[in-house]
């Protein structure tokens, strides 16, 4: 724990189970923390019931130490024990004395000060391109997980310009990653929002439902890791020659907004549930699972697969063509040295 937090707390949802003096247990949201011999039980009840609403720690240890008679250092002490048992956590100076909501609970219960993570969360807005019949759900997922977003909603049959245009904006506007739900990944809006993300240098979030399959990835990293391009790529190199020519005559289709791919309602809601918690570790500097690949769901399989995906080697997007190398019969003079006379 941080030597300037202000206040501490106990995680939500802790349950004290035990009634010996010898022993309690902490029983947590994902874990249990038992502690052992009456003098560090009767203090661990005792700060665990102090700590229920947020306090300070000298504040804290004064009371425990006046209600237990225990010496202040050993009260100290035990909070230490709960500090390392994970069963606390900080609580900022601004926060409210009962600051208790769904998402907060679900930081606190991490060790995560609540009105940190959300400040963090909401100072890293992204830029949203979604398709408008999934606008209204993307926007309760985006408002209930604390993040913010500047939305794009194209109709389909839409000119693919200004929508492409609005992510650019958004870019340039200074937003911390751009995110793509909905798109096939093959279609051309999906392409233009890569090289708009290769150009401006900011990280991109792919997401798709189609028919039996959902993807969430790839979380492209630009000039780092495969991007959507790769992706194709890999996937077409297994589908057979049919898909290869079809996507070529896809390419030179109009330029316009598609139709949403069909796919079962719930499972579009759960797989998009998934991006969104893909884009929240992303944004918290939490490992994300889609970078340098992508997170498959089936429909009806009940499990997930991750697929790592690496840069194809000619790739005309995140590999822009190398120089002309010289020819195998290229030839240099080497320097002429000055030799002895006979």
């Amino acid at each position: 724990m941080s030597a300037t937090t202000a206040r501490l707390r106990v995680r939500p949802d802790i349950e004290v189970v035990g009634d010996s003096a010898d022993q309690v247990h902490l029983c947590l949201v994902n874990h249990t923390a038992t502690f052992v011999s009456p003098a560090v039980t009767r203090v661990v009840r005792a700060l665990v019931e102090v700590l229920r609403t947020p306090t300070e720690r000298d504040d804290a240890v004064r009371v425990v130490s006046g209600s237990t008679g225990a010496e202040p250092d050993f009260v100290s002490y035990v909070l230490d024990l709960l500090d390392r048992a994970q069963c606390l956590y900080p609580v900022s100076a601004s926060s409210g004395q009962e600051n208790r909501e769904p998402l907060g609970d679900f930081w606190a219960a991490q060790g995560n000060d609540p009105t940190a993570s959300a400040a963090e969360l909401a100072a890293r807005r992204v830029v949203l391109l979604v398709p408008a019949a999934f606008r209204a759900g993307m926007a309760e997922l985006f408002d209930v997980s604390g993040l913010y977003a500047t939305l794009v909603a194209p109709a389909p049959g839409d000119p693919l310009g200004p929508a492409v245009e609005a992510v650019r904006a958004g870019a340039a506007e200074g937003a911390f990653a751009l995110c793509v739900w909905g798109f096939p990944y093959r279609s051309r809006v999906a392409r233009e929002v890569m090289e708009v993300a290769l150009a401006s240098r900011r990280p991109v979030l792919f997401g798709v439902c189609e028919g039996l399959v959902g993807r969430v990835g790839p979380l492209v990293v630009p000039h780092a890791t495969a991007c959507l391009m790769c992706v194709n790529a890999r996937l077409l190199s297994t589908s057979g020659s049919a898909e290869v020519i079809a996507q070529a005559a896809r390419d030179l289709g109009p330029a316009g907004i598609p139709e949403p791919r069909v796919s079962h309602p719930a499972f579009e809601r759960a797989v998009s549930g998934f991006f969104v918690v893909e884009l929240t570790q992303f944004l918290r500097n939490e490992p994300p699972a889609s970078i340098g690949g992508f997170v498959e769901y089936v429909f009806g399989r009940g499990e997930a697969d991750r697929r790592p995906v690496q840069r194809a080697p000619h790739c005309v997007c995140c590999r822009p063509a190398l120089p002309s190398r010289f020819g195998w019969d290229a030839t240099f003079r080497g320097p002429v040295l000055a030799t002895e006379t006979p």
